[in-house]
């Protein structure tokens, strides 16, 4: 009987002391600018190849750039100046852009669809420092755990050799740690709301992508369907005297007496994100 009403009173204590220093919500949203990780290495350096080809190039692949993403926050403030939050929201982020290269009658047409999207559980420390009567300055830093998704389309048309082939591959999906922080301002509209800008970066890398590869269409005039379980690696290759960098997903890892730096690739959702929104006292 005393230990139950020990553990009544400390129950109580607890709460009265989580419920002293108030709660707030925060949602934003906005653009993000990212890194790309190994896959915009790897469209830095074809573009880098095709610059040294014979081939004329009319149209270039594109780097992974822009994303947006989305959150939502509780934060219990302990003090005036600090608080903690947990949160949660969605970031994606694509690039389908297409190589068209030539020579006289020959042409080749590459299209890259590098599609990823991500769940994030954050646990932020926020600090809040008044500037004026109606403006703050914010703070916040924290880890996360990204709940990621990526799909990886690949499409080759070569009409002179009769090939036209779609490579889609459908990796498992991966939980990764990442961090995020950022800098910001609140502007007080009322008593309970604080209109919201940030601006933050983030740091979160995709990798160890495995799953189903599916690739079907026509090779030589000859039709083609090979379903299978692969890998996604990044290389790289030296011939007389220049590195190229690849991206390829193989069922085993590349291996020859030219390559160089095998492991397995990785897509980053790291970046600067821009976001705005409001924070709601409780």
């Amino acid at each position: 009987m005393k230990k139950a009403l020990g553990v009544g009173v400390l129950i109580l204590g607890l709460s009265g002391f989580a419920f002293s220093g108030g709660f707030s919500i925060r949602a934003t949203g906005g653009l993000s600018l990212l890194m790309g990780g190994d896959y915009n290495a790897y469209i830095d350096n074809l573009n880098s190849q095709y610059n040294l080809s014979p081939l004329f190039v009319s149209q270039r692949p594109e780097r992974m750039t822009q994303g947006m993403t989305f959150g939502g926050e509780v934060l219990y403030h302990f003090s005036d100046a600090f608080g903690i939050g947990l949160g949660t929201g969605f970031i994606s982020a694509s690039s389908e852009s297409t190589l068209l290269a030539s020579l006289g009658i020959f042409t080749m047409t590459q299209t890259f669809n590098p599609q990823i999207t991500a769940v994030p559980l954050t646990l932020n420390l926020h600090y809040f420092l008044p500037i004026s009567s109606r403006l703050n300055f914010h703070a916040f830093l924290g880890p996360g755990l990204y709940f990621s998704n990526v799909t990886y389309g690949l499409t080759i048309k070569v009409p002179a050799e009769l090939d036209s082939i779609l490579d889609t591959f459908k990796p498992e999906g991966k939980a990764v740690l990442g961090f995020q922080g950022g800098l910001g301002l609140e502007l007080r509209l009322n008593e309970r709301v604080f209109l919201v800008v940030d601006a933050g970066g983030r740091m979160v890398r995709i990798s160890g992508l495995t799953g189903q590869e599916e690739a079907s269409g026509i090779i030589g005039g000859f039709p083609l369907h090979v379903v299978r379980t692969s890998t996604l690696w990044y290389y790289e290759e030296n011939m007389a005297g220049i590195t190229a960098i690849y991206l390829d997903i193989e069922q085993s890892q590349p291996s020859s007496p030219l390559v160089r730096n095998v492991r397995e690739g990785a897509f980053s959702l790291g970046g600067f994100t821009f976001q705005a929104g409001l924070r709601i006292k409780l």
